[in-house]
């Protein structure tokens, strides 16, 4: 609750203890939230190291993988943040927003994925930020037109 506080948000805040990342992030990811109000969504940033070839690098891969499949396997979206740090409220951005739909892997429309950047471009921080969308999609879930 502290920490909250000293960064000026106020809600709650939950505790976590564990020697194990992996099952300390699959416990955050179902226990969040208060009732009904669930997050549907997990971001995490993507290691600067996760494609060195050492044990940290290794490390650094099986973490997010795991964090991508706990958002998975708990039924909501994971949101992938590459780069070297969050930006400040005084920063703007000129970059692009990558969105990456795997649009056999989750049920719906990907109308949430493709909300998020536009909510964050009407933040001053993102609003020059252009938005790629990728959709990947096994070839054999297309349908047969002949």
């Amino acid at each position: 609750a502290a920490m909250l506080k000293s960064f000026g948000i106020r809600g709650f805040s939950e505790v976590l203890c564990s020697s194990n990342f992996q099952l300390c992030f699959s416990h955050a990811t179902q226990i969040s939230g208060l009732g009904p109000v669930k997050p549907n969504c997990i971001l995490v940033h993507y290691p600067d190291n996760c494609l060195d070839n050492t044990p940290d690098g290794f490390r650094a891969r099986s973490n997010l993988v795991c964090s991508i499949q706990s958002a998975v396997v708990c039924d909501k979206s994971a949101l992938v943040a590459l780069g070297a740090s969050w930006p400040s409220a005084e920063d703007r951005l000129e970059t692009t927003i990558d969105i990456w739909w795997f649009a056999a892997s989750f049920a719906g429309d990907g109308g949430m994925l493709l909300l998020i950047p536009q909510v964050l471009r009407w933040h001053p921080v993102w609003s020059r930020c252009k938005v790629r969308v990728f959709v990947v999609n096994d070839t054999n879930d297309v349908a047969d037109t002949t």
